[in-house]
């Protein structure tokens, strides 16, 4: 059973447009571009939909209309970054954000393009159906860490994102799914 089934409760929704610009829950489910081969066709064994993430771009000018998971819409990456925002939801973040990264991960640092999640809620939605995570090959764990200053990662001269050594840290929560990358 996959994580898709899990989640689908918290995430269920028909989407719009402004659905998927408006940060809130339940996520809107729509085609994800990791899930088509280069000519927008549905690859094998993979999700028709998954819930869009509040920072994705999405619309005409991604493969298959759908979202995609390697690029931000420019105008809520600039709200994300003035308002301190939740890449997955749009809510704003807390004084405690959520990290993720795979338990069989060597490196003690945890990297997240587009930033630390605002809530649990939100780390074990992007560990089930993100396909940054899911193609890991490896349980995600997810560990409460203090909010600090988004970092450039990426060398794009915009501080979207977040990196956390997490050495000695204990996960809060270990999201195992089957694997649908």
């Amino acid at each position: 059973m996959t994580a898709d089934v899990h989640l689908r409760a918290l995430d269920r929704a028909e989407v719009t447009d402004d659905d998927a610009a408006e940060g809130r829950w339940p996520r809107p489910r729509t085609q994800c571009t990791a899930d088509l081969d280069h000519t927008g066709v549905l690859l094998p064994q993979r999700p028709q939909s998954r819930p869009q993430p509040w920072l994705a771009a999405s619309g005409p000018g991604t493969r298959g209309g759908g979202w995609d998971p390697w690029k931000f819409d420019n105008h809520r990456a600039g709200r994300m970054r003035t308002e301190d925002l939740c890449q997955l939801c749009g809510t704003p973040r807390t004084d405690i954000v959520y990290v993720l990264a795979p338990v069989e991960q060597v490196s003690t640092m945890a990297e997240m393009y587009g930033g630390a999640v605002c809530s649990l809620r939100c780390g074990r939605l992007t560990a089930a159906v993100c396909p940054h995570y899911t193609a890991a090959g490896s349980p995600i764990a997810i560990y409460a860490v203090p909010r600090h200053e988004r970092v450039d990662l990426v060398g794009c001269d915009l501080d979207n994102d977040d990196e956390y050594d997490i050495a000695g840290l204990d996960p809060i929560c270990v999201v195992t799914t089957a694997n649908t990358s």
